[in-house]
């Protein structure tokens, strides 16, 4: 059953994401910055579910973890993500400064 369980958790991070819960937003980025030290294919997989997730739900808190991983800026960081995991949050680094952008009152046309 434990392929049931990986299933159920993809499933919920991605409504979570859908629901823009930004109420979990602390808890999904402990989830992804606090990785095992050795990963799986299912771990790799729920990193980027959260990616997606942050991205969806928008909110700048996730922007220095997401940069983090998208661009990682110390050599020494014990734990690398993988590729599929860095273009993750590199998409949801765009998506929530996307956002941003559009919450800024248009200063371009005044009334």
């Amino acid at each position: 059953m434990q392929g049931a369980d990986e299933k159920f958790k993809l499933k919920l991070i991605e409504a979570l994401g859908n629901a823009k819960a930004a109420d979990i937003v602390p808890d999904l980025l402990k989830i992804l910055i606090t990785r095992p030290f050795v990963t799986t294919a299912a771990r790799t997989q729920m990193e980027e579910k959260i990616c997606v997730a942050l991205g969806a739900i928008g909110s700048p808190e996730a922007i220095p973890d997401l940069s983090e991983i998208a661009e990682p800026k110390s050599f020494f960081r014990i734990s690398s993500y993988p590729e599929n995991v860095k273009a993750a949050a590199a998409n949801a680094l765009k998506f929530i400064r996307k956002k941003q952008k559009e919450a800024l009152p248009k200063l371009d046309n005044p009334r």
